[in-house]
């Protein structure tokens, strides 16, 4: 099938049809596919794929047409209109689809690939010149204010990261950071601006990341798993509650192994960066499956058994929610608010670091406003049951055995200020001359570091892991 022929395709949701829909076709219908260049074969592979999802469960029904030529090729109908009733997917069923631009203009772009008329490796400042002025946004700390620091890209943003999503642009309601703020002040998404003010708007505002970053997806194809009991994952509030399986970081680890290997066909990895919990995955990875990753690089964690005051805090948790009469075992109606106010008060304290607290809240009042906000906020954000299992996963935690078997490059990377992990302790610097291959880097505490939390600001941690990326190209598996 040709790149025309695919832009010619118009999905208008996900299921052969009956002769009678030929009355209702919208416009004249072909003979077969084959009277307009396309193949039965193939579209009935697609017939097939759809059928699947839905007798998996995955869909309750579709309706899917193909024209080409301005003639109606192919159309397939199958199922049912909602999941629990005995009603069948009809041709003219209506669907209520959200973000359907995207697909769209993806298809209309690439007729103009197909065309000669762009490249997908063009830089959009060739068409748009604005883009091409754009800096990149990074949110830093001067004199204890938070200010956004401009630089330059990498490399140029091209039509292809326009496609994947990697240009770095972003939407003003989906952050709190300096740039979505940039963002709402220059009114991007402004539905009545037109196209050439829009332009002008975006080439003035900063990008939220770059092209060209440490693992960009132009160059690496990155999985960002949710794990058992976390995101969209099953987790105990799914159903199970309590009686849902006891899962530990093994478990975890395992799933994620099927799911590259069995789901996605991938039998081995450049790299697994992990942060916190994930930063422990990684050990476990390193150590229950050596080799399938060429590196790895553990952030803001130890590689030993979680014991001392890191245990007590998450005891603490989990008998914060349990001891609430309101938990029920874990049956509740309503959620057990006491118990997870007092959850989240505990979790605030591990996540936090004192100096940034003291930058934040510089006065009684603010000090109230900020730990009160964030009990209120935080003690609806998440289950409880998934909390209890989430902590609990880690009880048997202990990498620390098996140290030597992790024969791949390590970048272990903690932070001065983090509450879970202090570097008093002296755990790093006894248990990392045991990896072979392993380094450590202690960041220290700045106006940058924000305690465990500065895992997730790379612009901290990124020279460390581009200098690690660059003595480990190529190194392949241990010996």
């Amino acid at each position: 099938m040709s790149m025309r022929s695919l832009a010619s395709v118009l999905v208008l949701s996900l299921a052969l049809v009956p002769a009678a829909v030929r009355a209702e076709m919208p416009a004249q219908m072909a003979g077969k596919p084959e009277d307009v260049g396309l193949s039965s074969t193939q579209l009935k592979r697609l017939e097939a794929a759809t059928k699947k999802n839905i007798d998996d469960g995955l869909m309750p029904g579709a309706v899917m047409l193909v024209a080409r030529r301005g003639k109606v090729a192919w159309v397939s109908v199958q199922g049912k209109r909602t999941p629990d009733a005995d009603d069948p997917m009809k041709f003219d069923s209506i669907f209520r689809i959200y973000s359907m631009t995207k697909p769209i203009t993806s298809l209309v772009l690439m007729q103009l690939v197909e065309e000669g008329r762009l490249q997908v490796y063009d830089p959009v400042d060739k068409y748009l010149p604005e883009i091409g002025k754009m800096k990149v946004g990074t949110e830093v700390t001067v004199d204890g204010r938070p200010t956004l620091r401009l630089g330059d890209p990498e490399r140029a943003m091209t039509v292809q990261d326009l496609l994947r999503h990697t240009a770095g642009l972003t939407y003003a309601s989906r952050g709190t950071s300096l740039v979505h703020k940039a963002y709402i002040d220059a009114k991007v998404g402004d539905r009545t601006a037109t196209n050439e003010e829009m332009v002008k708007r975006l080439g003035g505002v900063p990008l939220l990341f770059a092209p060209g970053e440490p693992l960009d997806t132009a160059t690496h194809y990155v999985v960002f798993p949710d794990a058992i009991g976390h995101g969209r994952s099953s987790k105990p509030s799914d159903g199970l509650r309590m009686r849902f399986p006891k899962y530990d970081y093994d478990d975890m680890v395992d799933a994620q192994r099927r799911l590259l290997v069995e789901g996605l066909g991938v039998g081995r990895l450049r790299l697994i960066v992990g942060t916190s919990m994930g930063c422990m995955h990684a050990w476990v990875w390193g150590e229950r499956y050596p080799g399938f990753a060429d590196a790895l690089v553990p952030l803001a964690c130890a590689p030993t058994a979680i014991v001392g005051r890191n245990r007590i805090v998450r005891r603490l948790i989990v008998d914060a929610i349990t001891s609430d009469p309101d938990w029920k075992g874990g049956d509740y109606a309503a959620p057990p608010l006491r118990g997870m106010r007092a959850a989240t008060a505990s979790l605030f304290m591990m996540v936090t670091a004192p100096h940034v607290l003291h930058r934040q809240a510089p006065t009684r009042a603010a000090a109230d406003s900020t730990i009160l906000a964030y009990l209120d906020r935080g003690s609806r954000a998440i289950d409880a049951n998934d909390m209890i299992y989430a902590f609990e996963a880690s009880r048997d935690y202990d990498p620390s055995p098996r140290l030597e078997s992790i024969g791949v490059p390590v970048l272990a990377i903690n932070f001065a200020d983090d509450f879970v992990n202090p570097p008093e302790l002296g755990l790093m610097e006894r248990l990392m001359p045991r990896v072979r291959r392993g380094r450590y880097v202690l960041v220290p505490t700045s106006e940058q570091t924000v305690g465990h939390g500065t895992h997730s600001r790379p612009a901290v941690w990124r020279e460390h892991l581009v200098e690690f990326l660059r003595t480990t190209e190529g190194a392949g598996r241990s010996p």
